[in-house]
């Protein structure tokens, strides 16, 4: 991605923070400024459909035009506004007037420009949560690692917080200098609470995304396409894809993937009752997948649009023996208050429901109640 910044001012303050940005930034200006070693290039030059901020007011029209604007901006520059592809405030007070306003526009308030750019820009948004640990096995390790920098190496992930269960495990180097790398002291085995409160705690009004340790978010995936169900408090609870050779396993298959997800997509702050049960517990994923519609969120596995990748080759696990690589040191039984399947959406969604009821032998018992739930969700009686 490119940012065209057009200016008629020499301001080297500026053009110096300029060249701080994480994305390439050419000037298009009319007078030298070679000292601040920004390509200067003449409106024809632009590439289309990149960012531009005009400090003119000026929209380029093949353009995703970026506007440094004020109060009086909204009601004496109502059409170059309109024309906007995205609004930067320094105003915080007026906040609640410029979303009411524009309410399907991107608009960031901060007073420091370059800050309030990247955000824009920059398609960094998810923050990935794992929980980091060394085991002996090298080829294993590798494979975990190797994960790890599939995430760090996202463009759509901004950091990836290790919850830290021991001080004591090493984290390779390339890992742990990364620019995206947060170590978080947690000292335990998280538990999915553990995830939520800090989520909560350090990253309010945030995208996040809990991944099992050998799972990676496949970076061709348009992931900013998840943010708008996000931001309507659904969950995303994602199967996987083997890395080895790119395809879901065809046995977890037989049931649509139902009962085996890796990674878990939401917004911040999220309120989920119950569930202080370790991550990685046999069947947690239908427990947690339970535990969260019970707290009222609407949950999708849309696991062919928003890919994620399993590296676990070296191991010979496969979806017949993986129940032996399951944890349950405590021998907890969650489950036992309730668990939720989530088949792959693309996979069952347009199977018909007389076919899948013949499919799972449902009972016209049963075929009568899953009717009457249907008739009472979307019938509304009127006894007023």
């Amino acid at each position: 991605m490119m940012l065209y910044y057009q200016t008629d001012k020499e301001d080297k303050v500026l053009f110096e923070q300029l060249k701080t940005l994480k994305v390439s930034c050419s000037i298009v200006t009319s007078f030298n400024i070679d000292t601040c070693q920004l390509t200067v290039v003449n409106e024809s030059d632009i590439k289309n459909n990149c960012f531009i901020i005009s400090t003119d007011k000026k929209l380029y029209p093949k353009q995703k035009n970026i506007g440094i604007i004020s109060e009086t901006d909204l009601f004496l520059n109502r059409q170059y506004v309109d024309g906007l592809h995205s609004i930067i405030s320094l105003q915080r007070n007026i906040e609640p007037l410029f979303k009411s306003m524009y309410p399907n526009k991107k608009i960031v308030f901060n007073d420091d420009v370059i800050t309030a750019i990247e955000e824009i820009i920059s398609p960094e948004f998810l923050n990935v949560i794992i929980q980091f640990y060394n085991i002996p096995d090298i080829p294993r390790m590798k494979e975990i690692i190797q994960a790890i920098k599939m995430n760090l190496n996202n463009p759509y992930v901004s950091n990836v917080y290790n919850l830290c269960e021991n001080e004591h495990d090493v984290v390779p180097d390339e890992i742990q200098n990364h620019r995206k790398y947060k170590r978080i002291s947690l000292n335990k085995w998280y538990t999915f609470k553990d995830v939520f409160d800090f989520c909560n705690k350090d990253l309010a009004n945030k995208y996040c995304c809990l991944l099992n340790l050998d799972i990676g978010l496949d970076s061709e995936v348009k992931w900013e396409n998840i943010k708008k169900d996000l931001d309507r408090n659904i969950v995303y609870a994602l199967s996987r894809h083997e890395y080895s050779d790119k395809k879901m396993d065809e046995n977890f298959g037989k049931l649509f993937h139902c009962h085996t997800q890796d990674a878990w997509l939401f917004k911040s702050p999220i309120t989920v009752e119950n569930c202080d049960f370790e991550i990685g517990l046999l069947g947690s994923d239908n427990i947690i997948a339970n535990r969260l519609q019970k707290s009222g969120y609407l949950l999708f596995n849309k696991a062919r649009e928003f890919k994620i990748y399993h590296l676990d080759n070296v191991r010979g696990k496969n979806s017949i023996n993986f129940k032996e690589y399951q944890h349950n040191k405590k021998k907890l039984h969650p489950d036992k208050e309730g668990c939720l399947l989530l088949p792959c959406y693309e996979d069952i969604i347009n199977v018909s429901i007389d076919t899948l009821m013949n499919e799972l032998a449902v009972d016209s018992a049963m075929k009568y109640r899953i009717i009457c739930e249907i008739f009472s969700a979307k019938i509304k009686i009127d006894n007023s």
